[in-house]
């Protein structure tokens, strides 16, 4: 211990001296290395590429050099994992890195930014390959919109979306084939038109077709409607909730209650009569 301190005495104000290498973590690729500077952590990697061993002296110009260095290969490296799972846009990499917090020290602005032209450099993120693979695991059961606008969330260029956008082909098909699901599910035509109409118009546009081609192809439907005891049933539901006795008010109470549930206006007077 004498001489360690004694060594760390005898360091030049420009220099940095390792005075102990320790291994920390399960894994046991990560060391904690206590310089006459400060203590810091470094990879495996790091301390092999940088011969960063007890007792040796770096200029301290040196040291800061391998300091950003060592950082950015560990925020390389967290992204090479994060990336395993699933292919990510730039955004959401630098993200990730942003609340990233190992040990305390989390990676700043130029950590972060070195680590992405790597990642770009290495062909590991390409936001145009991202949203062309975006889009075919899409777009066969969404709009355009849909997807338009989760790129925008992803962050993606506004010419890679625009690009990207034209090849999605076939858009009435698709939407047709997706109105045509809704509407042959069983019971459907127990609802009145109208209702049947709103519930696939709505349906298309949550899952981002233009509000232009959904209407088109609420007008190359066929329909049937099968509503009558599903109206008698919501009748007599109303009934008993407004305590129903043919007065006036109560008459056009059930009656707009009925009307907002897209029933026809004339099945309902006969109805009520």
């Amino acid at each position: 211990m004498r001489m360690i301190n004694q060594k760390v005495n005898e360091i030049k104000n420009d220099e940095v001296y390792i005075i102990n290498i320790s291994i920390v973590g399960k894994k046991k690729n990560r060391y904690y290395v206590e310089t006459s500077d400060d203590n810091y952590y470094f990879d495996e990697d790091t301390i092999v590429k940088y011969v960063i061993l007890k007792g040796k002296t770096f200029k301290e110009k040196e040291f800061k050099d391998i300091l950003k260095k060592a950082k950015v290969s560990e925020a390389f490296n967290k992204s090479i994992k994060y990336l395993s799972k699933s292919k990510k846009s730039t955004f959401e990499v630098k993200e990730y890195l942003r609340k990233k917090n190992l040990y305390n020290d989390p990676f700043d602005d130029y950590t972060i930014e070195e680590c992405i032209k790597l990642l770009k450099e290495y062909n590991y993120i390409n936001d145009y390959d991202y949203a062309v693979s975006f889009l075919n695991t899409y777009k066969d059961n969404k709009g355009p919109n849909y997807i338009k606008e989760k790129l925008v969330n992803k962050r993606i260029h506004q010419d890679i979306i625009n690009e990207v956008i034209k090849m999605f082909d076939n858009e009435e098909e698709k939407a047709m084939n997706i109105a045509l699901k809704i509407k042959n599910v069983e019971g459907f035509n127990k609802q009145p038109i109208l209702k049947q109409k709103t519930k696939i118009y709505n349906k298309l546009i949550s899952l981002g077709f233009d509000s232009s081609l959904s209407q088109l192809v609420l007008s190359r439907l066929e329909y049937e409607d099968d509503s009558s005891e599903t109206l008698k049933k919501d009748f007599e539901k109303l009934k008993a909730k407004y305590g129903f006795n043919k007065d006036y008010e109560t008459e056009q109470k059930i009656k707009a209650s009925l009307i907002r549930k897209g029933y026809n206006y004339k099945d309902i007077e006969k109805l009520m009569k």
